[in-house]
């Protein structure tokens, strides 16, 4: 189990902060052995994670992770369950009011499209038009 530090955050939290911003720019470099061995690296943490006292936090770091590890899965191309993370990940995020990463999947999505089938589309157009969705032209 994780350990408190003074600051009232827990290792692991902090441990998953700085693997997440690895990892995702380690994805963004293409250094995909990288990103995989980061992943395996801090496994421990990851699955901690869902035994975390914080469920707010633990959803944001889960959303984060989830997002990453699409991209990861659609560099390698596997697009199929990678995709429909990604549009679940945004749905995710849009509700919980998260638009930085609505946007960051919307538009990762849209980066892989030419892979996407028929179902991955219309969930996409659906959170396009969805009652809950900013309109992004507002957000700069």
């Amino acid at each position: 189990m994780w350990m408190n530090i003074s600051t009232g955050w827990e290792i692991g939290t902090i441990y998953m902060l700085a693997c997440r911003g690895i990892l995702e720019s380690y994805i963004r470099l293409n250094r995909l052995e990288d990103a995989n061995r980061v992943i395996e690296r801090f496994k421990h943490v990851i699955e901690d994670m869902a035994i975390s006292k914080e469920p707010w936090l633990k959803e944001k770091m889960h959303l984060d992770f989830r997002y990453a590890n699409a991209l990861l899965h659609c560099k390698c191309h596997q697009f199929e369950q990678r995709l429909i993370d990604l549009l679940e990940v945004a749905a995710l995020s849009n509700r919980i009011g998260n638009i930085e990463r609505f946007k960051k999947c919307l538009l990762a999505f849209w980066h892989y499209r030419f892979y996407s089938a028929p179902h991955h589309e219309e969930k996409y157009i659906q959170l396009l038009s969805s009652n809950n969705t900013i309109n992004l032209a507002e957000v700069k």
